[in-house]
């Protein structure tokens, strides 16, 4: 974590690629196009195929003339070795400011330790969605781009461990990536464990990120905006962490912040969910809780150093973006021993901090600023 933190996320493939002392096999993506068809250009799906070895350099349109000097075909995007899902693979793209439409998804990832390095003015799209499925491991997505789903389903699925998603921003203020997706869907649902969201403003989904039973997942300096709910964790999740993220505003730069209101919640924990950090983030504007706790077994999360609702600290003159319609904080149905420690609770249309229901149990509060109305 601390890697993704002070550097950016093409780093950490540089140092892989200095530790291992050798040079991955390179695909370079030549066509906007989709599809697997044999010609002279390499398209996303086709490069994605070479790295999960459901396509093989033998399979590619080769030279049509052994003898010319300037080579044709396929295979000439294919360097430093041959591509396979053993080997750790670095996919490129030819020309930037493109737009890519996939035509039917998801483009599935199944390789282990390859990276796809977008350029920063990209833009992907699909109809109907998934987008992208990772169920491979220890894969990154690096550098800025677009990434919307048109219609229905999600961007990104990732049910494989150890994958890194974020911009080349990653380490400052200013996300790089985006991903708009839709109503019915997560833009960005986790299944897996220890992978990293980072750098990224996600928007117009029913949740933005929503973790579903995975353990040990880092939500790093990402913005939610205009979903249903911010972030959603839930389903047994255990040891997830989301840190330095706003949920209803845009705030960048030290600019004065601009609402966008996630309809629901900012930040939910429920069904389950065990030993969750969320930590030193923004939640103001939305339709519903700033932060909600909520059911049997969401016990022992932590709540630190937030602010919901504030006007102070590192989001000085977030108050403006108007207060979550409900409360602040929201501990109930039976969740229990869940702690909120330091930050401000301020201007939330309902309480500050409201506990609530049979068997809601155990739960602290403490160095924390909260104005009133506070606790009922």
């Amino acid at each position: 974590r601390d890697l993704v933190r002070s550097r950016g996320l093409g780093d950490v493939y540089k140092r892989q690629v200095a530790a291992r002392g050798e040079i991955d096999p390179l695909i370079e993506v030549t066509t906007v196009l989709d599809g697997n068809v044999r010609d002279d250009d390499l398209s996303l799906r086709e490069a994605v195929m070479l790295a999960n070895g459901d396509l093989k350099l033998s399979d590619l349109r080769p030279d049509p003339d052994p003898n010319n000097r300037v080579s044709e075909g396929e295979l000439r995007w294919v360097r430093f070795g041959a591509p396979s899902a053993e080997s750790s693979d670095r996919i490129e793209f030819q020309s930037s400011n493109q737009t890519y439409t996939v035509v039917q998804g998801p483009i599935e990832i199944k390789g282990n330790n390859d990276s796809i390095q977008f350029w920063p003015s990209d833009t992907f799209t699909i109809t109907e969605g998934p987008l992208f499925k990772i169920t491979g491991n220890n894969n990154i997505f690096d550098n800025a781009v677009k990434l919307f789903t048109a219609n229905t389903g999600s961007v990104v699925i990732i049910e494989g461990n150890g994958n890194v998603i974020g911009g080349a921003s990653a380490h400052t203020q200013t996300p790089s990536y985006s991903m708009t997706g839709s109503a019915d869907a997560d833009v960005v649902l986790i299944e897996g464990n220890n992978n990293r969201i980072a750098g990224t403003v996600l928007q117009k989904g029913k949740t933005g990120i929503h973790i579903k039973g995975g353990s040990n997942n880092l939500i790093l300096r990402c913005r939610l905006i205009t979903n249903q709910d911010g972030i959603r964790i839930d389903e047994g999740a255990k040891e997830n962490e989301v840190t330095d993220c706003t949920s209803g505003f845009l705030f960048e730069n030290r600019e004065p912040p601009t609402p966008f209101p996630n309809s629901r919640h900012g930040i939910v924990i429920a069904g389950g969910a065990q030993n969750n950090r969320v930590i030193l983030n923004g939640v103001g504007g939305n339709g519903g809780t700033g932060i909600l706790l909520t059911g049997v077994n969401t016990r022992n999360n932590e709540c630190l150093r937030n602010r919901v609702g504030t006007k102070q600290g590192n989001f000085s003159r977030a108050g403006e973006i108007g207060p979550n319609q409900e409360h602040g904080y929201k501990i109930e149905a039976q969740a229990s021993n869940n702690q909120i420690r330091g930050g401000e609770i301020t201007e939330n249309v309902g309480h500050g901090l409201l506990i609530t229901g049979v068997g809601t149990s155990g739960n602290t509060v403490s160095y924390t600023h909260l104005t009133l109305p506070t606790i009922y």
